[in-house]
């Protein structure tokens, strides 16, 4: 397969106060739901995090994953995706079947060799089926369009941010889960309770300055995920 295409480039200028549009503006946010920039821009934006990658692979967690971290874990996910399209896997450019699928997922789940795991997967020996980057792209997007949707109703406030902080909690959530209030994600309370006050400094400390603890992680993610920062307070302009 070709080398990962580009994405368009990101209009000059950004990332200022007076025009936080990271992407370009593709029209008025419909009321109660995120900003369609912040959306659309999504995949660009976690590429350089998470990867695009075309085939399957293990996670650090042993779970067979594909894309920008879609896990598709267990066997069904491999072969059925959103709105339960078939996923498009390709095997020297024809369709693969069901079985050469299930193959495959099952050589990949059973893989007991470090170097084999993440982005050493490419060249192991069977693992041949990939998707096409458009069909990569759609599963990213179907996944933080479902993301979002929770983290609206969580958290209305959120639906008011710049789009630069939402694609911040977008990218904070495609690793943790969108259920920030879970009781199991405690550890996330002093996060939560800066996304509830629109403190983005707060959510950008890490406490204590412990990098190490699970919360300190995700206020760095966030802090390394969101472009736009405008104070303690959320500036309400939306691009």
């Amino acid at each position: 397969m070709a080398g990962t295409p580009a994405y368009p480039a990101t209009p000059a200028g950004s990332t200022t106060v007076a025009s936080p549009k990271p992407f370009g503006s593709r029209g008025a946010a419909t009321p109660g739901r995120f900003q369609p920039s912040a959306i659309a821009a999504f995949p660009q934006f976690t590429a350089p995090l998470e990867g695009r990658l075309t085939y399957a692979y293990q996670d650090k967690r042993g779970l067979v994953t594909t894309g920008a971290g879609y896990l598709i874990d267990p066997v069904d996910a491999a072969l059925v995706g959103p709105n339960g399209v078939p996923l498009a896997w390709q095997i020297d450019g024809r369709a693969a079947t069901q079985a050469e699928i299930t193959t495959q997922w099952n050589l990949m789940k059973s893989n007991t060799d470090p170097s084999r795991m993440s982005v050493g997967a490419k060249d192991m020996p069977g693992n041949t089926m990939r998707l096409t980057y458009a069909a990569v792209d759609a599963l990213t997007m179907s996944k933080v369009t479902e993301n979002a949707t929770v983290l609206g109703g969580l958290f209305p406030n959120v639906l008011n941010w710049p789009a630069d902080a939402q694609l911040g909690i977008l990218g904070v959530t495609w690793g943790t889960g969108p259920n920030l209030r879970s009781p199991s994600a405690s550890y996330m309370a002093p996060f939560v309770a800066s996304v509830d006050a629109d403190d983005f400094s707060e959510m950008v400390q890490l406490p204590h300055g412990q990098t190490s603890t699970p919360i300190g992680r995700l206020s760095s993610s966030f802090s390394s995920r969101t472009r736009y920062v405008s104070g303690r307070r959320a500036q309400t302009t939306r691009p």
